[in-house]
């Protein structure tokens, strides 16, 4: 956050596959979806394609997103993760099955050190919003409490998105494999 606030942190955008950042984030907590007994499905992701964007960046974004989303889904829930081209925009949604968030702490779900209550020093989606807008996007939430929760992250840009060649993003852990359900046909996919 001081890189930010200090106006040192830029963004490097590239044509990237967002199933490579996807499933890199995914399988980095495979082993925390397991512990919690959350089911993780992104089969929402698989046409989205090519996307430009900071890979590093983004993956920050998601990783958060779906750590706080473990966190407050209910054991033997669920947490998505959606993705789709709206014109020129990209939209993904993080959403869970859980506790969701009280509406007196929604207006300032973003807000630095609000989830210090939890445990945690409360920067995470203040982070998640200052990556978003580096991007030139912007974040939403809609929440019902004991119910879940849906973050939707808007990035604008993505008219040309894989014209040029693509980058593959960088692995940054061991590789394991990361197993998808597909609730259409009960399929389960796996993604080394």
């Amino acid at each position: 956050m001081a890189q930010i606030d200090a106006g040192e942190m830029s963004i490097s955008r590239a044509d990237v596959r967002l199933l490579d950042i996807v499933a890199e984030v995914g399988l980095r907590l495979t082993d925390v979806f397991k512990a919690r007994g959350v089911k993780f499905d992104y089969t929402g992701v698989v046409e989205t394609g090519m996307v430009r964007v900071d890979a590093k960046r983004l993956g920050q974004c998601l990783e958060h997103l779906l750590g706080n989303a473990i966190r407050n889904a209910t054991s033997g829930g669920a947490v998505m993760l959606n993705a789709k081209k709206d014109g020129d925009n990209l939209v993904l949604e993080v959403a869970y099955t859980g506790r969701g968030i009280p509406y007196h702490v929604q207006a300032h779900i973003f807000d630095r050190y609000i989830g210090r209550e939890r445990g945690g020093p409360g920067l995470g989606l203040a982070l998640v919003k200052a990556l978003v807008e580096l991007h030139e996007g912007w974040i939403t939430l809609e929440s019902e409490p004991n119910e879940g929760a849906s973050f939707k992250i808007h990035l604008p840009g993505q008219a040309d998105a894989g014209k040029s060649e693509p980058v593959a993003a960088e692995p940054q852990a061991d590789t394991k494999t990361l197993n998808v359900i597909d609730r259409s046909d009960d399929t389960v996919s796996s993604v080394a």
